[in-house]
């Protein structure tokens, strides 16, 4: 086993200069030559080192998204309510419901409640407005409610 030579001050200062501009240590190590765990040590004594986060800054960012996740949620259902008086046929209403139960879905999931079983009327006022439109749409659907057209 070979003697390791010594690092001149010159190629620690390069080595350095390489790792702060974000090169990789096995990089640097084929580079000047070195193992990478001299390298490795050579960064690590000048604080250099990309060491994980601390586990609370990951529990904040996992809150932060968290957060940011339920308010893209609810601007869904902002969405949502704003086009159900616009629909008006029963392949509209199909797919808002589809998209609506896809955020509520979501929306569990985020509150821990995807195991969760929950009554279709705990959706109050939502359901409610559900049914009448459905009622409205499968009322124009019945023989002699068809809609004429209109000639211009």
């Amino acid at each position: 086993m070979s003697v390791p030579r010594p690092i001149e001050p010159t190629e620690r200062a390069a080595i350095l200069a390489d790792l702060r501009t974000g090169k990789s240590i096995g990089y640097v190590a084929k580079k000047y030559g070195r193992g990478q765990t001299t390298v490795w040590h050579i960064a690590d004594d000048e604080g250099i080192l990309n060491h994980p986060p601390p586990k609370s800054a990951i529990a904040a960012n996992r809150d932060y998204a968290k957060g940011a996740r339920l308010a893209l949620l609810n601007q869904g259902f902002t969405q949502a309510e704003e086009m159900l008086p616009d629909l008006t046929t029963p392949l509209e209403l199909k797919n808002w419901t589809i998209a609506v139960a896809v955020l509520c879905d979501k929306r569990r999931l985020e509150e821990g409640l995807s195991t969760e079983r929950l009554d279709v009327a705990d959706a109050g006022q939502i359901h409610d407005r559900l049914l009448a439109k459905l009622e409205d749409l499968a009322s124009r659907q019945e023989p002699g409610n068809e809609e004429q057209p209109t000639s211009g």
